[in-house]
């Protein structure tokens, strides 16, 4: 019964996000936000508790950003540990928990680093990396951040253990034969530079 009314969920969205855009396009920038927020605020309000459920789900990621980017190491951490424990919830099965994984260790690693705990800051980039599937992460690819600065910190083999673990699941997959050639081509790249302790000539790693 769940899974059915996850699925209406999930299609539901997708008409509300059809009738933003036209309503974008015909009434503005101004009331199709508002339309898109009265008609959010009506599902959380009534909706069953599984859509209340998704909405925080797909929250925390703003959510840890805002406290990242205000210092907030605590809260950070605390709404990481959220995120991963909602994860891990049999209701919320199959929202791809790799992509929460790989997203909140890289925050934690991040704060790491801030409190000068190079340790931690290290295994959290493995973390992030040893995960079994993502389809959200098939297709942004890896976020790198931490990788960056702890290449910037001489850690080598560290990044290169973590670029072994995201080939697994980015050069594979739902990919194509010749995406995956693509993908391998850049992380042989990535690797190289990293070996040499040289960040990649590369947007992600800037």
């Amino acid at each position: 019964m769940e899974l059915k009314i996850l699925i209406w969920l999930v299609a539901a969205c997708g008409k509300i996000w059809n009738g933003f855009y036209w309503l974008l396009d015909r009434c503005g920038a101004a009331f199709a936000g508002a339309v898109l927020w009265l008609v959010s605020a009506l599902i959380w309000v009534f909706g069953p508790p599984s859509a209340r459920q998704f909405f925080r789900y797909k929250g925390y990621p703003k959510r840890i950003r805002r406290a990242y980017d205000r210092r907030d190491n605590e809260a950070v951490k605390t709404l990481c540990a959220q995120w991963l424990e909602m994860s891990e919830r049999e209701e919320l099965a199959g929202l791809d928990r790799g992509h929460v994984i790989h997203e909140t260790h890289t925050f934690l690693g991040l704060v790491a680093l801030r409190e000068n705990d190079l340790e931690a800051a290290k295994n959290h980039l493995l973390v992030s990396g040893n995960i079994e599937s993502s389809p959200t992460l098939e297709i942004k690819g890896p976020w790198v951040s931490l990788a960056a600065w702890l290449l910037r910190k001489g850690e080598r083999e560290v990044v290169v253990a973590f670029l072994d673990s995201v080939e697994k699941w980015w050069a594979s997959g739902s990919q194509t034969p010749s995406r995956r050639r693509e993908l391998r081509q850049t992380l042989r790249e990535w690797k190289k530079d990293a070996r040499a302790g040289r960040l990649p000539n590369d947007a992600r790693w800037r």
